[in-house]
């Protein structure tokens, strides 16, 4: 079987989302099945679907730093991406890949892993969709159904800038934007963390042969049609547009609740109830507790321990009855006579970080 492959080289940043997008709706029943490479010349901040950049980012910071927004058809996070990455995109005929979406994920990432491999970088699959390096994220997939077409997108990152992409988000304060700086820097690897550097020619060539492998087809390099650019170039139109950046309103709150890799979570949550005010920041890594820090303002007289309540909260898991135990426990040990309702209510400003991350989710 022959494939095509199409190499497209640096495209702004319209382009390089406009690509796949494109050839999905562009896509019919002779269209051949495509792998596609390119590189994104310039950075910028890409929304997911059911996102409001409004929320997700410091708008004013971005227009400042020359830092384009867009916002794409397919869910997921916003995500920060530049001239260090370069994207690979699969945009098959229904019915090529899988049924199942981890097997999908599955099939796509192996050629990803084996050219990490090939090039001294010991990656794996993480499932659902990721490929890690010694428990950190290197690559992040994603996958839909665009027009006719069954797309899967990711990506090799060679470097990656966590100042710019932190200082793009918008967040409840500065400790928070710490918080996430810290998490990324943790929980995110790169080509050049792990191996130093590594010829982009080169790795292009690998994953292309890597590919074929995979596929068990002949990739052959082609062009897009005049039809498929004429759909990317309407599609790329309409993502420039305010009503389509701004297309999915969410009304303006103070939490925010930033997914790190697969696992980890950070969750700034306001929780507010007679008088009283407390603001929770929690990492959670597989539903437990890893860092927590616990600010607020209290109608009734609270022990001045309560400043080590974040410490003493690491290692419980993100389960009711787990976390009013160690409350309990905590304020005991400490002599302290608050009420069992006020311990409750603190138990719920803790746990509100689980209930916002289920519904990111869909769990629960």
């Amino acid at each position: 079987m022959k494939w095509r492959l199409v190499d497209a080289g640096e495209v702004n940043y319209l382009r390089s989302q406009g690509i796949y997008h494109g050839l999905g709706h562009a896509m019919s029943g002779n269209t051949p099945n495509t792998v596609v490479l390119c590189d994104p010349v310039g950075a910028y901040m890409c929304a997911g679907f059911f996102q409001d950049p409004r929320h997700e980012l410091d708008l004013e910071y971005c227009k400042a730093a020359g830092l384009p927004v867009i916002r794409r058809e397919t869910g997921g996070g916003t995500v920060y991406i530049d001239h260090n990455q370069l994207f690979v995109q699969w945009i098959f005929q229904p019915g090529i890949l899988p049924p199942r979406v981890d097997q999908r994920f599955q099939w796509f990432i192996k050629p990803l892993v084996e050219t990490y491999k090939f090039f001294g970088i010991d990656a794996y699959y993480h499932p659902v969709n990721d490929v890690h390096v010694a428990g950190k994220k290197i690559v992040g997939t994603g996958a839909a159904t665009i027009g006719n077409a069954d797309v899967v997108t990711g990506n090799f990152i060679f470097d990656f800038d966590f100042d710019k992409m932190t200082r793009a988000l918008n967040v409840p304060d500065e400790y928070f934007r710490q918080w996430i700086k810290e998490g990324l820097d943790g929980f995110l690897t790169s080509i050049k963390k792990e191996n130093g550097a590594v010829c982009r020619e080169e790795l292009r060539a690998v994953y292309i042969e890597k590919c074929e492998e995979v596929l068990g087809v002949k990739l052959i390099p082609s062009n897009f049609t005049d039809r498929e650019i004429a759909k990317m170039e309407e599609i790329e139109a309409r993502f420039g547009e305010d009503d389509w950046l701004f297309g999915h309103t969410k009304p303006k709150v103070n939490d925010r609740l930033v997914k790190i890799h697969a696992g980890v979570w950070i969750g700034s949550m306001e929780y507010e109830w007679e008088g009283s005010k407390v603001r929770v920041v929690t990492r959670l890594e597989d539903n437990i507790i890893s860092k927590m820090a616990i600010s607020g303002q209290f109608e009734n007289p609270i022990v001045p321990q309560i400043d080590n309540l974040g410490d003493a909260m690491k290692g419980v898991k993100i389960e009711e009855k787990a976390v009013l135990e160690r409350l309990t426990f905590f304020f005991q040990n400490h002599r302290s006579d608050q009420k069992d309702e006020w311990i409750a209510h603190l138990s719920q400003a803790i746990l509100k970080v689980k209930k916002e991350k289920n519904k990111m989710t869909g769990d629960g």
